[in-house]
C-alpha cells in the first residue's frame, strides 16, 4: 500500500513536472514596430499670474519611434515635434505717459487697454519613453517625455481707447480722433524662447489588428492622449515694459508680449494638451525566444 502511494504521488509529480516544462517551453513572441503617429486637440499654457486667463487653442504634432512588444507588455520611445500654444487674457488696465499737446499744455495720457490678447504659438522637439499593455484590442501606454524649445511666437491683439486729463479741467477728453483720441486696434509680433518642458504622458485606446486571411503586417490604434508640464517653461530674468510704443508722434502704445516682460517674471508656466492620437505601426517579423528548460 505504501509503495502504491509513494508511485501514486510520483506519478503526479512527474506529470506536474512535464506540464510546468511544457509552458516554459513555450515560444514567447517578441514583436518590433516601427511606429508613427500624429495628434491634435487642445492645448493650454497655464500661468499663475492673477490678471490673466489662459484659453486654449488647436495644437498637434507628428512623430516616428520604435515599439517593443512582448505578450501583453508595450515599450515606446522615438522621437517627435509638437506644436503647443495659448491664448492669454489679460483684465483690462489703463496706461498713463505724461504728454504735451500742439499748443505746449501739459497732460496726461490715459490710454484704457481692453480686449487683451497674447496668443503663444511653442514649437518643441520632444523625446518620449513610455510603457503600457494591451489586452486584447485595449492598451494604454504611460510615461514621460522631455523636450526643448525650437520657436517660440506671439501675437498680441488689444483695444486701445485714448483720453486726455488736463489739469485745469475736470474729466477726461474723449472721441477726439483729430487730436489722436480714439479708439484704435493695436498688434504686434513677438519672438519668445522658453524653457525645457518635462511632461507626464498618459495615452488609452482601441486597436485594429489585421484580419488573419490578409497576412498584413499594419497595426492601427486611436487613442486619447493626456500630457501636462511638471516643470515650470518660463526662463524668468525677463526685463521689459508692459507697454511698449508702436509710434512716438502720434504715440500709439501696445501690449508686449507677457512673456518678456519685467511684470510676468515670477510666474510660472506648465504646458498642457489633451486630444487623440492617431497611430500606425509596421511589424517586423517575430524573434520567437525559446527558453527550452525542462525541470
Amino acid at each position: 500500500m505504501q509503495k502504491f502511494v509513494i508511485g501514486r504521488y510520483g506519478i503526479a509529480a512527474l506529470l506536474v513536472g512535464l506540464h510546468m516544462g511544457m509552458l516554459v517551453a513555450q515560444p514567447r513572441v517578441d514583436n518590433h514596430r516601427l511606429a508613427v503617429w500624429g495628434v491634435g486637440g487642445g492645448s493650454f499654457l497655464f500661468e499663475s499670474a492673477d490678471n490673466v486667463a489662459s484659453k486654449g487653442r488647436l495644437g498637434g504634432g507628428l512623430g516616428i519611434g520604435y515599439e517593443w512588444n512582448r505578450e501583453r507588455f508595450l515599450l515606446q520611445t522615438g522621437i517627435d515635434f509638437s506644436c503647443l500654444g495659448s491664448n492669454w487674457q489679460v483684465e483690462p488696465f489703463v496706461h498713463e505717459v505724461p504728454m504735451v499737446d500742439s499748443e505746449g499744455d501739459a497732460f496726461t495720457g490715459r490710454f484704457h487697454f481692453n480686449e487683451n490678447r497674447d496668443i503663444n504659438t511653442l514649437g518643441y522637439l520632444n523625446i518620449p519613453l513610455l510603457v503600457g499593455g494591451q489586452f486584447g484590442r485595449f492598451y494604454f501606454l504611460a510615461g514621460g517625455k522631455a523636450g526643448v524649445n525650437l520657436f517660440g511666437t506671439s501675437r498680441v491683439e488689444n483695444v486701445v481707447n485714448a483720453t486726455a486729463v488736463y489739469d485745469e479741467f475736470i474729466g477726461e477728453f474723449e472721441d477726439m480722433p483729430n487730436h489722436g483720441l480714439s479708439e484704435q486696434l493695436a498688434e504686434a509680433d513677438y519672438a519668445v524662447q522658453m524653457g525645457v518642458n518635462a511632461a507626464v504622458s498618459a495615452e488609452l485606446g482601441w486597436t485594429w489588428l489585421p484580419a488573419p486571411e490578409k497576412k498584413s503586417q499594419w497595426i492601427y490604434r486611436l487613442g486619447f492622449v493626456v500630457d501636462y508640464g511638471v516643470l515650470n517653461i518660463h526662463p524668468g530674468g525677463a526685463s521689459e515694459e508692459m507697454v511698449l510704443a508702436l509710434s512716438d508722434a502720434p504715440y500709439r502704445p501696445v501690449l508686449n508680449s507677457l512673456a518678456r516682460t519685467s511684470q510676468f517674471a515670477g510666474n510660472a508656466v506648465h504646458p498642457f494638451f489633451v486630444g487623440v492620437k492617431f497611430t500606425a505601426l509596421f511589424n517586423f517579423k517575430h524573434r520567437w525566444d525559446c527558453h527550452c528548460e525542462w525541470f
